[in-house]
């Protein structure tokens, strides 16, 4: 089982990972806003985020999934909209309990 404190670990450093080189950059929280008019990422910054979390999560944890999938646009609730919901997705679909590994 994949905690959501190692999950947060992964977003940390992919949010590091992103934003190196930077003008502007955000400590990590989870009640960063990814997505939306508070949102902290651009369109392509969003997209050099998820494919870090994904290189990470192979890495670190030895587990694969596309953090960019459709089915999370089918939750009722956005799992893109901050560090936390993204946080209790992933942990979700990598311990087997929705979407899709």
């Amino acid at each position: 089982m994949i905690s959501q404190d190692e999950i947060h670990k992964i977003l940390a450093e992919a949010l590091e990972i992103t934003q190196e080189g930077s003008e502007a950059t955000h400590k990590y929280s989870p009640s960063l806003s990814l997505m939306g008019v508070d949102g902290i990422l651009d369109s392509l910054d969003t997209m050099l985020f998820l494919d870090n979390i994904d290189d990470l999560l192979t890495r670190k944890m030895g587990k694969s999934v596309a953090v960019a999938m459709d089915s999370a646009f089918e939750h009722e609730e956005n799992p893109y909209r901050t560090m936390q919901s993204l946080a209790e997705y992933l942990t979700s679909v990598l311990n087997g309990e929705g979407g899709q590994e």
